[in-house]
């Protein structure tokens, strides 16, 4: 019986570790969509330099949660999302309006895809 209660036990600490884990992907990848749709709203107005100033506080963010992301989600699509940010900042400092544009695409491509990904579903699983 002890050794029941203890499968349990650790059963549920892993589902609760797990739940947060997505929570924690979700709101991270939630909150810095909102960066790159605010972003791409300046760029298609033509406020470039409002672009940049927003992706670079947006990409300081990133840097910040990548901490904790990187204990959750697999390193790769962390450093594919940070040099999206790069690039798009570039692009903005040069003032390429289309690469801008396209480097912001890709960038809101990669987190919902990270956001998918984190999420428990049977294709995810198997």
């Amino acid at each position: 019986m002890k050794r029941l209660v203890i499968a349990c036990i650790l059963l549920l600490t892993v589902t609760a570790a797990c739940i947060v884990g997505c929570m924690t992907v979700q709101h991270a990848v939630r909150d810095t969509a909102a960066v790159a749709v605010s972003a791409r709203e300046q760029a298609q107005a033509d406020d470039l330099a409002t672009c940049v100033q927003i992706l670079q506080s947006g990409q300081s963010d990133w840097t910040r949660r990548v901490r904790l992301l990187g204990a959750i989600v697999r390193h790769n699509e962390l450093n594919q999302i940070d040099v999206l940010y790069r690039r798009a900042v570039q692009a903005g400092q040069n003032d390429d309006k289309h690469e801008l544009l396209l480097q912001l695409s890709e960038l809101d491509g990669m987190l919902r895809q990270l956001a998918d990904m984190e999420l428990p579903t049977l294709g995810n699983v198997f």
